[in-house]
């Protein structure tokens, strides 16, 4: 019964990999055919998957023939929705509403929004100034949405390519009410000036723990604070708690989750209760193609097994071509796509295990 459930997820992030463009011009969702649904199983309730990033149970989407909807319009933003591993787009719980924070040519020294109660019908909704100009590419962007005592919390992290002895990050914290929202500056969480950095986004994320604790990834920091050992697997934690009402801006000090011998591109957390958090980012054994991923578990604010790789043969894959779903704490879901198939990995909340055993991934360039 277990294994329906892990297979409905696996074949959900298959599917999205198969279908994520790495460029557009404009951030399209697609409302789901109406047809019925399949025969529950006894003892097994159905349950929505949710997206990486998001926390909150969204309505379903009204009936629809499948037809795109636009979002939004944003000129010549590469990936506008981001990395397969970050988020752009979250459901406030409270609000009832759908909120999109993406960068737009139009607007390159702010974050735009985007509201909706029905995912039909979408509104601009207030900008979000950026302490400078983005990079027009939504790779540099990625957001958490937390429902903190019936306050609905964005936490944003962006950074900022601005040269190659210039790289940093930064943190922001926005609140949403309706069709509204309120933001504070952002904070510089930290810089580098490494002349090797790939001028490419290399995929900040996010998250707000079910304890209040907010962690940000990020490959702009000194690992071992080395200045010339930068792009691996680092974290930095706020250092007050996230209470709904307020949030005081600060973080600690660097976290140094897992090096690699190259450059980490794409990261990902997931909750795993409490303040415990996972992380999992590509190898980077190998550019621009690494063999798999690796994983650490921070229990009580300390990282373990940052050199651990996911159960999988070494096979090369777009460090873009994988993805996260948690479930549980002791429920997280892995999707890669490895030469022509797809690999599924879960973790059972002691370490990943083998998966199901997924399709073919159909034929790419």
């Amino acid at each position: 019964m277990l294994a329906r459930r892990d297979r409905h997820v696996a074949l959900a992030l298959a599917g999205a990999l198969a279908t994520a463009a790495g460029c557009t011009l404009s951030v399209t969702g697609t409302l789901p055919v109406a047809e019925p649904p399949p025969p529950a199983e006894a003892g097994v309730p159905d349950a929505s998957l949710p997206s990486p990033g998001d926390a909150a149970e969204a309505p379903d989407a009204p009936p629809s023939t499948g037809a795109a909807v636009v979002l939004a319009a944003v000129g010549g933003v590469d990936a506008p929705t981001g990395y397969a591993q970050q988020t752009h787009l979250v459901y406030a719980v409270n609000a009832q509403r759908w909120w999109l924070f993406t960068f737009d040519d139009a607007a390159p020294d702010a974050i735009r929004t985007r509201s909706s109660v029905d995912f039909v019908t979408w509104q601009a909704g207030p900008e979000i100034p950026l302490p400078h100009p983005h990079g027009k590419h939504g790779g540099f962007l990625s957001v958490a949405y937390a429902d903190v005592g019936a306050v609905d919390v964005v936490h944003v992290a962006a950074e900022f390519y601005l040269g190659t002895v210039d790289q940093r990050h930064y943190h922001a914290r926005v609140t949403l009410s309706g069709a509204a929202l309120a933001y504070g500056a952002f904070e510089l969480v930290s810089r580098v000036g490494d002349a090797l950095m790939p001028a490419a986004p290399i995929g900040p994320v996010a998250l707000v723990t079910p304890a209040g604790g907010v962690v940000d990834g990020t490959g702009y920091s000194p690992y071992f604070g080395n200045p010339a050992t930068t792009a691996n697997m680092n974290a930095y934690s706020a250092s007050t708690t996230e209470l709904g009402t307020s949030w005081t801006p600060g973080f600690g000090p660097r976290e140094d989750v897992g090096s690699v011998p190259f450059t980490v591109h794409t990261r990902a957390f997931a909750a795993l209760g409490g303040s415990d958090v996972l992380a999992v980012w590509e190898s980077a054994d190998g550019e621009p193609k690494p063999t798999n991923l690796r994983w650490a578990r921070r229990t009580n604010g300390v990282w373990g097994g940052g050199v651990t790789a996911l159960p999988a043969s070494a096979t090369l894959f777009g460090a873009n071509d994988w993805s996260l779903a948690r479930l549980g704490d002791a429920d997280v879901h892995v999707v890669r796509r490895a030469g022509d198939d797809y690999v599924h990995r879960r973790y059972d909340g002691a370490a990943f295990v083998d998966g199901q055993v997924l399709s073919k991934a159909p034929a790419s360039d």
